[in-house]
């Protein structure tokens, strides 16, 4: 069976062994698989479970901006899998962009605003790194090496710095031109 999770892009699915699948209907990949943890034939087994429903509950958490879901499958007994959100995961930046870069090597996007630089999956959308407060000033340029495993940062106190696409490490820092 399968059951679209109300208000996401989440679909839950089951087969006749017990086994519950999570999967994210805007890239088509599994987020999470489970099941009860059972010895065949005892009154944990799933296997040959006959229904499910998937329900919201109230927030465990009053800060939290999702709502929390509780899946219900009956076989000899009831199982309950609790689904708890706390916060989401960001799809937009806070700040007002200044440069973007494609990195055509690993689909993402280099994303610049004020101090700080953040990569993005360009085919999901979803935030992959964050470099906070990379550079001591506003970071004015930016640009890849040829083989887009290094950026190169220029900041409005004329100074760059060369810095590890994977990670962010300061490589490199050149002094200020005058």
């Amino acid at each position: 069976g399968c059951h679209a999770v109300e208000g996401t892009h989440e679909l839950v699915t089951a087969d006749c062994h017990g086994v519950m699948k999570l999967w994210d209907l805007r890239n088509f990949q599994c987020m999470q698989t489970f099941t009860s943890t059972h010895e065949p034939g005892d009154l944990d087994d799933l296997r040959g479970f006959q229904a499910f429903t998937h329900c919201q509950l109230p927030p465990k958490d009053p800060h939290q901006d999702q709502l929390d879901y509780r899946i219900i499958a009956g076989t000899k007994k009831l199982f309950f899998f609790d689904q708890h959100r706390v916060k989401k995961e960001p799809v937009t930046d806070d700040l007002p962009l200044r440069l973007v870069l494609l990195n055509e090597v690993s689909l993402t996007l280099l994303v610049v605003s004020d101090k700080s630089v953040k990569i993005w999956d360009a085919i999901l959308g979803t935030l992959k790194r964050a470099y906070l407060d990379i550079s001591p000033h506003d970071i004015t340029a930016v640009c890849l090496d040829d083989r887009r495993r290094k950026f190169f940062l220029g900041n409005s106190a004329g100074q760059i710095a060369c810095h590890n696409y994977q990670n962010g490490a300061c490589m490199k820092k050149f002094p200020p031109f005058p």
